[in-house]
């Protein structure tokens, strides 16, 4: 019983642990309104879909009146 406790103790732990170790990723509330379009356009690119998707959403809420706003709802 103790050497089961033991077990799932450590395994929970090791679990717990992978957060510590992952990258960070970028801010991108904290992107200029020309990076933040150049970074989504570049994933879109390299086919980063996810990535892109999420970055034009955040540019379409943020600058909904931008330069490139109409061509960030387009994408």
């Amino acid at each position: 019983m103790l050497k089961r406790i033991c077990t799932f103790a450590a395994l929970a732990l090791l679990l717990s642990a992978c957060g510590w170790f992952g990258g960070k990723d970028d801010d991108i509330s904290q992107f200029s309104q020309d990076k933040l379009y150049k970074e989504a356009k570049e994933s879109l690119n390299l086919g980063d879909f996810a990535k892109a998707i999420k970055m034009l959403e955040n540019y379409e809420s943020r600058f909904p009146y931008g330069v490139q706003a109409q061509q960030a709802i387009l994408d």
